[in-house]
């Protein structure tokens, strides 16, 4: 599995807490809350 780049405004949840991050700056990785990737949701 290849590192996914993230994309400015892009919007992304954890399913267990609650959580979510809006990408101010692109990356590559992938983001991680309560132990699980996060889940892409908008952007």
């Amino acid at each position: 599995m290849g590192a996914k780049m993230t994309k400015v405004g892009e919007v992304y949840e954890c399913e267990i807490c609650g959580n979510k991050v809006k990408v101010v700056e692109a990356g590559k990785g992938t983001l991680v809350c309560c132990g699980q990737p996060m889940t892409k949701v908008g952007g």
